[in-house]
């Protein structure tokens, strides 16, 4: 079981780190427990569009 919660913790973390701002990565004392609302930090994923060899896209 130990050996197990050694193997986890790491990516567990690397997953709560991501989704903290800044200000609580930062932080002296760490939180082990995600905030409240871990996904308000996230970004809004980029609309993507269809563009040829010169950039302009397929609308255009």
């Amino acid at each position: 079981m130990i050996v197990f919660l050694l193997a986890v913790f790491p990516v567990y973390w690397m997953v709560l780190t991501a989704f903290r701002p800044t200000r609580d990565i930062q932080s002296e004392t760490p939180g082990f427990l995600p905030s409240p609302s871990p996904w308000s930090t996230s970004s809004t994923p980029s609309r993507r569009t269809a563009s040829g060899p010169s950039g302009a896209t397929a609308c255009s």
